[in-house]
């Protein structure tokens, strides 16, 4: 048990926090909860999150194509005449900084001798503005369907560096908050885990998708160890 007169008793709503004293949790706050810690020494265990929206850069999508014709070999050829097309459709539309990859053919015969044959194309580098452009011109030259369509940033090291500050900025603040309500001063960080990898969301500002309207939002979320004093 710990002895009260050597304890700091306080509540902090709706933050967690862990205050560790020779190497043992002794204290844990949940909602509603309260923290206890002995005079001298511990740590401080704290969690940071941080969120970084900027503009959208870059879109990326998958082109799906696919050809039902009679004749597995008619069905191939039909196919890779269709996707060639999409390709130089997309590259078209989608600027010098395109990257075009074509995928692997999947080929279906039916019952009754058509064949079915499935293909797709994957599009990344494409500047965001260009997004809707891209996606009429893919079903204006053939596509079956697109889908996977992501939004994101050039320097994503960059984005993921400026979420990190941000979340380790949010943690030390609530470890000086922690520390000060338990009577003591914050210490050096003894301890940093990073959840990885980066999450990233993407929404329409204006909701109109690919018209320049998209915000990237960078989340990034770390645990970080502090000594007490």
């Amino acid at each position: 048990m710990i002895d009260k007169k050597s304890c700091s008793i306080f509540k902090a709503g709706m933050i967690r926090y862990e205050i560790v004293v020779g190497g043992l949790v002794i204290a844990l706050l949940a909602v509603g909860g309260g923290i206890a810690a002995t005079r001298g020494g511990g740590t401080v265990r704290v969690e940071g999150e941080g969120r970084v929206m900027v503009k959208a850069e870059t879109v990326a999508m998958i082109v799906s194509q696919v050809s039902v014709v009679d004749g597995v070999e008619a069905a191939i050829s039909q196919s890779e005449r269709e996707v060639t097309k999409l390709m130089a459709a997309a590259k078209a539309a989608g600027g010098d900084g395109a990257e075009i990859k074509k995928g692997v053919l999947q080929t279906t015969v039916q019952t009754g001798g058509k064949t079915v044959v499935a293909n797709a194309i994957s599009i990344k580098g494409v500047e965001a503005n260009r997004a809707t452009t891209l996606i009429k011109e893919m079903y204006a030259g053939g596509a079956t369907g697109v889908s996977e369509v992501t939004f994101g940033v050039e320097d994503e090291k960059s984005l993921e560096s400026k979420a990190r500050k941000a979340a380790m900025e949010e943690a030390k603040t609530r470890a000086v908050e922690a520390a000060k309500m338990a009577g003591r001063s914050l210490g050096g960080v003894k301890m940093i885990e990073e959840e990885t990898p980066m999450v990233t969301t993407a929404a329409g500002e204006t909701g109109k998708t690919g018209e320049g309207g998209e915000m990237v939002t960078a989340i990034k979320k770390v645990v970080v160890v502090y000594e007490l004093r």
